[in-house]
């Protein structure tokens, strides 16, 4: 488990709420069994709860027919063969727990903590329980980072920028080019400093880079001179303790950027850095709020229809973590801002043309504390100049 018993106990009873239960069946509950240190390999056929309540025993619940399952939990262990079985433990917990937090978020506002399904909400909520978000219990002690993992960000941003350099480097060589070219020397690079990915990195010249989450066919696009340049990649040291770093950085294959160009990319700065004050502001700040203030700035800019996704998300072991995202347009993400933790910044503008995307990773250590751990691009880099 990512804590003790006691510790989720004591975070149960300062949050008002008089259980928590995880329910799981085929693994689909990746929040939950993260949470209680289940090891993703291990199956589940049949449904299994763990219930730890404010006060006394945690218990396990699990089919008769697969009794081994889940030995690594602590407390008390059940079995049921049959739903009347099972339901009649459910009667038994929910006499006694009234108000109990599951992976569940009202009308899936928030879909990476809505993975309890409907029915079961439905036969849960038959026995009187008031079901609320587990987010407020097991946010703190999942997305937020030790010493040695914010250490291996730091690594893991340092590697970025190296190849970051590497591609605006390969891009004024004035070589022939194409798009796979720079995916390949990212991914060679990750490789030869210990690093991994999720997915290829973003790659977008031209009017490819006016599509967010671009995917390239092939060798992707020639480079060509006088076109926009996006460059997103995310890697991680391969360990343990590996957490993420995810930047995206802005060229230019001409000497001077067009008027639009220049417009768009100033409005994404003066966008990034609002959200940035917000984060340095002395009280508790909710997902949405840092949205909004970025958000605000396109809009008064004339481009609001052109940003069409959250302006950040929470980083961990998984690029886009489990935590607080900055979204008040996916979703409407009203959850406190955690720390220490680590969120992206990455307002973009699209256009049909061109896009512009500028992101850096912001590490949260307190209210006020913020530190920006990767490179804050102030203008468009243009290798040719």
């Amino acid at each position: 488990m990512q804590a003790t018993i006691e510790a989720v106990q004591m975070k149960l009873k300062e949050v008002g709420i008089s259980a928590y239960l995880m329910a799981d069946i085929g693994g689909r509950n990746g929040v939950g069994r993260n949470f209680l240190g289940i090891d993703h390999h291990e199956k589940v056929s049949r449904r299994a709860f763990f219930l730890i309540p404010a006060d006394g025993e945690a218990e396990l619940l699990v089919a008769s027919v697969e009794p081994h399952i889940l030995a690594g939990l602590p407390g008390k262990r059940r079995y049921y063969s049959s739903r009347a079985e099972c339901d009649g433990v459910f009667d038994e917990w929910f006499a006694r727990h009234k108000k109990v937090a599951m992976e569940y978020s009202s009308e899936g506002n928030i879909p990476s903590i809505s993975l309890v399904d409907g029915g079961l909400v439905d036969w849960i909520r038959s026995k009187g329980v008031e079901i609320v978000s587990s987010d407020r219990v097991i946010q703190p002690f999942t997305t937020t980072l030790s010493e040695e993992q914010l250490t291996s960000h730091r690594e893991a941003a340092l590697v970025t920028r190296e190849a970051l350099d590497q591609c605006w480097e390969l891009i004024g060589s004035g070589k022939p080019l194409y798009e796979k070219d720079f995916q390949e020397l990212i991914l060679d690079h990750f490789s030869q400093n210990g690093c991994v990915t999720e997915h290829l990195p973003i790659i977008a010249f031209g009017p490819n880079s006016g599509n967010p989450h671009y995917e390239l066919d092939g060798r992707g696009s020639r480079l060509e001179p006088d076109q926009v340049v996006m460059i997103d990649l995310w890697c991680k040291k391969d360990r343990p303790d590996g957490v993420f770093a995810d930047v995206t950085e802005m060229g230019y294959t001409g000497k001077r950027p067009p008027e639009k160009v220049q417009q768009a990319f100033d409005l994404v700065v003066k966008a990034r850095d609002a959200g940035l004050r917000l984060l340095s502001e002395e009280r508790e700040i909710r997902g949405e709020e840092v949205d909004r203030a970025v958000r605000d700035v396109i809009v008064k800019g004339g481009f609001g229809r052109a940003f069409c996704h959250r302006t950040g998300h929470h980083i961990f072991d998984t690029c886009h973590g489990r935590g607080t995202n900055f979204d008040s347009i996916e979703s409407v993400d009203d959850r406190p801002i955690n720390f220490p933790a680590l969120y992206s910044i990455e307002p973009g503008i699209y256009l049909d043309s061109f896009g512009i995307r500028l992101e850096c990773d912001v590490l949260v250590r307190g209210l006020g504390s913020v530190e920006v751990t990767t490179t804050l691009q102030n203008s468009l880099i243009t290798p040719f100049s």
